[in-house]
């Protein structure tokens, strides 16, 4: 199983507990917690994850690359993996999806060029983003840091 998927009665260091008289050396209840569970995981158990042990960020970058190969391979072997949530989410969002596929056709024709991050001057990895769907090609160029960054002052303006 990949980080953050665990077995019934699994910590994610990959201990077994099969109830909380049974917590790994040096566990106890108040540094444990329940496994979340994971998008895409075949089972989403009541396993434990242990509250001392890293994070995705923590992790070695050989962690990192090893678990992403195996995430690409998983993703050749099964292309439907994500399939239904995809079309789900075009169904629920024809606007958006629309949007997004007319800015992909003119960056392809040539009558839409990437510029870099409006906020940092970043070149590579840049985003569209639309702050209005109705005009689709009307975007700000924005990085990845900045485009979450973006959505959350959005989402911050709105709540």
């Amino acid at each position: 199983m990949g980080f953050g998927a665990a077995a019934p009665g699994d910590t994610a260091c990959g201990e077994a507990v099969s109830d909380l008289d049974d917590l790994p050396a040096g566990s106890s209840p108040a540094n444990c917690a329940p496994a979340a569970p994971v998008a895409g995981a075949a089972f989403s158990g009541t396993g434990r994850r242990c509250a001392d042990k890293r994070t995705w960020a923590d992790r070695p970058d050989s962690y990192k690359r090893s678990e992403n190969a195996r995430l690409r391979r998983l993703r050749a072997e099964r292309p439907d993996l994500n399939r239904a949530k995809n079309a789900r989410w075009r169904a629920e969002n024809p606007e958006k999806h629309a949007a997004h596929r007319a800015v992909e056709r003119a960056i392809k024709r040539g009558s839409l060029t990437r510029k870099p991050c409006e906020r940092c001057g970043a070149v590579s990895g840049v985003h569209a983003h639309h702050d209005d769907y109705g005009a689709p090609l009307a975007v700000r160029w924005l990085c990845r840091m900045h485009h979450k960054e973006r959505h959350r002052e959005i989402e911050a303006v709105s709540c």
